[in-house]
């Protein structure tokens, strides 16, 4: 048998890259509700630290900020009550949550509706 030769025969460079994912448990929500903020990693170590904002629509404004939770088992569910009562949105029903894991990797920010003021019935 003959060894390997040719383009077969060499390294290649790659790389292995990590990955983060979030989500919001609903796509729509009320003011006062809690939703759930999920965060699913590959080839993220365990306690790695992640924060979690929510920003207006816009990405300018920051509504709230979640610091100390760690991932475990590439995963991190965080219980969340929208709350936002006398914070500055400017009427916005669009929200962004962004994940940053240890400073270095961020996951795509995704967005969810939430009704702040409670609906108006006609009679």
């Amino acid at each position: 048998m003959s060894p390997i030769t040719g383009d077969n025969n060499k390294s290649h460079q790659g790389g292995i890259s990590s990955e983060v994912q979030a989500a919001w448990s609903t796509q729509r929500s009320w003011h006062g509700e809690e939703v759930k903020m999920s965060i699913r990693t590959k080839l993220v170590k365990d306690d790695a630290q992640a924060e979690l904002k929510v920003m207006t629509g816009d990405g300018k404004t920051e509504i709230d900020k979640v610091d100390g939770k760690k991932i475990t088992d590439s995963k991190l569910d965080h219980t969340y009550k929208i709350n936002w009562k006398g914070k500055d949105f400017a009427g916005q029903n669009e929200f962004v949550l962004q994940v940053k894991i240890d400073e270095k990797l961020e996951a795509e920010p995704v967005t969810v509706l939430v009704d702040v003021e409670p609906p108006i019935f006609s009679a």
